[in-house]
């Protein structure tokens, strides 16, 4: 045969390998506004019908460049959204195993109804992902058992910078951010809603079962009602959780079973250390059976192995009622744990084994409560297995010499000099959180700026603020002269809930504020650098 035919025939498949992969290049194109899949150029989404597209690329990265809307049809038909990824414990490949960023945008109305079907969410189920600031808000989930707003059953991941709202009903194992979380940390995640049990238990306001090295910076506002075992405010059940910082829970909760509180229901068999502080807690609970704490339900863990719970500054007020081991911050603690500079103020009401600050404590010589305080008028109680009760008058501002001894009022409480926690201790972190406000992300003045965290910092610090609509924002830092020392933010953000890192690594260590200018408002707060 000539050599002009091998040529010719050479072209030609050339060619036809090139047309084939410029119709795949344009299939995937078209399915995503742009992008290559990849962690330095994710698929960009823009759209539901690009959010739904994710289920056909589970390994790849993507980012969301503007606000989806899943409150139209198809998506709020039928059985409504169809959540992303399937969890299967002996095949993880059903699992989206990618990373997804909201970049700040929204993602709204998403409608699921599958009233006998697990693990629901705009993910069911991922693993070793990132997913960070994706707002979902609108949320409305009626599923089986296992039910987040966000994903359902989470492996080996890291969730950040999110916020949910809605509603979710099922019969058992939900929480607003996650039902089932296993992973590296949560971070900087809100909640906002309604959780309700048809049958069942394990719920959390944020995440049912919860095993993570940490949980820092997160809240919880629900209205929670529950059927069966463990009902916590923020999280159900946690399980080797190292540290839980900066957190706090606006709740009303009603149960009928056992171990019900404000931050978290039941701690158990433990193989790490856990450390809870800085977090507060306000609400009503009512129970209708045992193990009830306005902060934890019950503290169980294995002594034995030397494993132990400290909890240090912290407070809860919420008024708590129920039957058996009853208490205003703790309702009954088993074994291994330490209590330092807390108090409580709610109302305490119980038939047996009541304590104004704790219910009944198994084994006294492993457990240590100091300067741990309960109001015995507020609460209605004049005992507690620890703790040390104070009048109203002496707990609130001024207070009384003998109350608050040894704590810090420089860098982690604050005065109550403007009467926003009714004259208790506050902690500085905390500024503009209150029980009525109608819009969390943004309060009624359409922004607001939260305190940075950590503070005091060394050298890095994030700060988050929230806007209710498309604005024209300034984030700048200023030294004590009042001379700016750097500008953050200087353009057009989208409504919702943004965070920026602040690097003070070639600052001098001492006092800066923060000031956020939009619409013709301004928030200034304060922040410290140590070296």
């Amino acid at each position: 045969m000539p050599a002009c035919i091998f040529s010719k025939e050479n072209t030609m498949n050339k060619r036809i390998t090139a047309l084939f992969l410029m119709l795949l290049f344009n299939l995937i194109f078209a399915q995503f506004a742009g992008g290559s899949g990849t962690v330095e150029d994710p698929y960009q989404v823009a759209t539901a019908e690009q959010l739904n597209n994710i289920r056909n690329y589970m390994t790849s990265s993507f980012v969301q460049i503007a606000h989806i809307d899943l409150g139209v049809a198809p998506w709020n038909e039928g059985a409504g959204w169809d959540p992303i990824g399937d969890y299967n414990y002996s095949d993880p490949s059903k699992s989206f195993r990618g990373n997804y960023d909201g970049g700040d945008y929204k993602i709204s109305n998403m409608y699921i109804n599958r009233p006998v079907e697990p693990y629901l969410g705009l993910f069911g189920s991922t693993a070793g992902c990132v997913l960070n600031k994706i707002t979902s808000q609108g949320v409305n989930i009626i599923g089986g058992a296992g039910i987040g707003c966000l994903v359902g059953i989470s492996y080996d991941d890291t969730i950040k910078n999110c916020f949910v709202e809605g509603t979710i009903e099922g019969h058992s194992e939900m929480g607003l951010l996650a039902y089932f979380f296993e992973g590296n940390s949560i971070e900087n995640c809100h909640v906002k809603g309604e959780i309700k049990s048809t049958g069942g238990g394990w719920i959390g306001g944020m995440i049912s079962m919860c095993n993570s090295p940490s949980v820092i910076n997160c809240s919880a506002e629900v209205k929670i009602t529950s059927y069966g075992y463990v009902t916590g405010g923020l999280i159900g059940q946690v399980t080797d959780v190292e540290l839980i910082e900066n957190c706090y829970v606006i709740c009303d909760i009603s149960s009928t079973d056992s171990y019900t509180a404000g931050l978290f229901a039941i701690i158990v068999q433990v193989n790490k250390n856990t450390t809870v502080k800085k977090c507060f807690t306000r609400g009503n609970i009512i129970s209708s059976n045992d193990r009830v704490g306005g902060f934890l339900g019950q503290i169980g863990l294995s002594y034995e192995s030397g494993d132990y719970l400290s909890i240090s500054n912290c407070f809860s007020k919420i008024n708590v009622s129920g039957n058996d081991r009853i208490g205003g911050f703790v309702g009954r603690i088993t074994e291994a744990t330490t209590i330092e500079n807390c108090y409580s103020t709610g109302q305490v009401i119980g038939n047996s084994n009541v304590g104004g600050f704790i219910g009944p404590i198994d084994s006294l010589n492993s457990v240590t409560v100091t300067n741990s305080y309960w109001d015995t008028e507020t609460s209605g109680i004049d005992s507690s297995a620890a703790g040390e009760g104070r009048t109203t008058a002496e707990m609130i501002y001024p207070y009384a010499a003998n109350t608050y001894v040894d704590w810090d009022f420089s860098t982690v409480w604050r005065d109550d000099v403007i009467n926003q926690n009714n004259g208790y201790p506050t902690f500085l972190w905390v500024s503009g959180i209150e029980e009525n406000e109608d819009d969390f992300i943004a309060g009624e003045r359409g922004l607001e700026l939260y305190q940075n965290y950590p503070n005091p910092f060394n050298p890095v610090t994030s700060i988050n603020f929230a806007l209710s609509k498309a604005s024209e924002v300034k984030l700048s830092v200023y030294n004590i002269s009042g001379q700016i020392v750097a500008e953050l933010v200087n353009g057009t953000k989208q409504a919702g809930l943004h965070t920026v890192d602040f690097d003070g690594s070639k600052l001098n260590s001492g006092v800066y504020y923060y000031t956020l200018e939009a619409d013709g408002l301004s928030i200034t707060k304060k922040m410290v650098l140590t070296k």
